[in-house]
């Protein structure tokens, strides 16, 4: 019980502190997903990525993006194999989403 009250103040606390809006953040499955929604990444009903991308702002959010990518395919042999070219696959379309945002 004292965990849900700690994770619904960090989640209040995140939500005000980077204006986040939560209304199209879906819940987390059930069924742990280490590519599209980490269980361990997640705190209430926010993901670490979103409070990452409002802490960064648009520029440094997409160099933070890009980095990933990098990273991922750059381990993929050593360590995570497919898991790991999914996630740099993930983060790069994650960058072209917010590349698209400032053409439209």
């Amino acid at each position: 019980m004292g965990d849900e009250n700690l994770r619904d103040k960090l989640d209040r606390h995140f939500t005000a502190t980077f204006k986040l809006d939560t209304s199209s953040i879906d819940e987390v499955n059930e069924v742990d997903d280490n590519v599209n929604h980490p269980a361990h990444y997640t705190m209430g009903r926010i993901e670490t990525i979103e409070a990452i991308s409002a802490a960064l702002g648009d520029e440094g959010f997409q160099s933070y993006c890009a980095g990933n990518v990098l990273k991922y395919v750059w381990r993929y042999r050593h360590k995570g194999g497919k898991e790991s070219l999914e996630k740099a696959r993930w983060y790069l379309d994650r960058l072209i989403a917010e590349v698209g945002k400032g053409c439209g």
